[in-house]
């Protein structure tokens, strides 16, 4: 893949259904594919629960214009996210397009624990994002 067309990408960091900002998290960002694997940033969000914008390597618009492309339409990336007092959350299949601001909000879950030492639920959490489909 042609490394001088670019997208870029935010994360946000958010509690409470998208209601209240979480500064501070720390977001890495890392190639999910062959051709991308050594791309890795670590980003901190702000006081609004935003990272900076970060621009990323993505496949020529001109792929995702015709059904008969050569290449990808987008990049794929995967996304983590981390916190201190919240389970760790994990976007896999994040896509990039050539051109485009990519916004990805990251609905963060309080670390609950009980008074027998217990918690819920246990481990970190991952979601993989759908991928778009050309007609």
């Amino acid at each position: 893949m042609d490394r001088s067309s670019v997208g870029s990408l935010v994360v946000r960091s958010f509690v409470a259904g998208d209601a209240l900002p979480i500064a501070e998290s720390i977001v890495r960002i890392s190639g999910a594919g062959e051709y991308n694997s050594d791309i890795k940033y670590t980003l901190i969000t702000d006081e609004d629960g935003v990272t900076r914008t970060v621009a990323l390597p993505a496949p020529s618009s001109e792929n995702s214009m015709s059904s008969d492309a050569v290449g990808p339409a987008f990049s794929l990336y995967d996304v983590t996210v981390q916190k201190d007092g919240y389970y760790s959350k994990t976007v896999r299949g994040v896509e990039v397009f050539e051109n485009i601001l990519s916004v990805l909000t990251v609905e963060m879950l309080p670390y609950t624990s009980y008074s027998d030492g217990g918690s819920y639920p246990r481990g970190n959490l991952s979601s993989d994002v759908s991928q778009n489909r050309l007609l």
